[in-house]
């Protein structure tokens, strides 16, 4: 991406919880996107994997904001909600499926062998930037935050 377009700061991140903002990609279609920290190791070459050279500072990894079960739930329901995270994983507020927060991928549930979509994003100097060549950053928030909250059926309170 020739001009990385600046998200937020690792510092603001909150650690049990999601940023949300909304891209488009080259159709024209928006999509929303949640922003997490993992704090799993750095190994292995994922493009999603995002440093901050080196320091202390946790890594963060980007998804699009929508359960692989059920594409019309999203993890991150807009205004002060956020994505239900606990303990290296976020929770689908639908069926309760856990998905990694490093890996993106899901062992239990209705979404059981099914992963997360991975957005690309760097850290420099504990600025998070969106560096997907296939996505534009629209503006933070989702596509809708009118109430916040989705057309779920879920009895789970999160």
């Amino acid at each position: 991406m020739d001009d990385p377009t600046e998200l937020t700061t690792v510092a603001t991140l909150p650690d049990d919880d999601s940023y949300l903002f909304t891209v488009s990609g080259p159709s024209g279609l928006e999509e929303e996107v949640i922003l997490v920290r993992t704090d799993a190791g750095l190994e292995g070459n994922s493009t999603n994997r995002a440093t901050n050279g080196g320091d202390d500072t946790p890594p963060v990894r980007a998804w699009k904001n929508f359960c692989m079960h059920e594409p019309d739930q999203p993890f991150d329901r807009g205004g002060d909600v956020g994505a239900a995270i606990r303990e290296g994983q976020v929770i689908c507020p639908r069926h309760g499926s856990l998905f990694d927060l490093d890996s993106g991928d899901c062992d239990n549930g209705p979404a059981a062998g099914q992963s997360m979509v991975e957005v690309e994003v760097t850290v420099t100097d504990g600025t998070v930037y969106l560096t997907d060549d296939n996505l534009t950053f629209e503006h933070e928030g989702g596509l809708d935050d009118d109430d916040g909250m989705p057309s779920s059926t879920s009895h789970l309170g999160l």
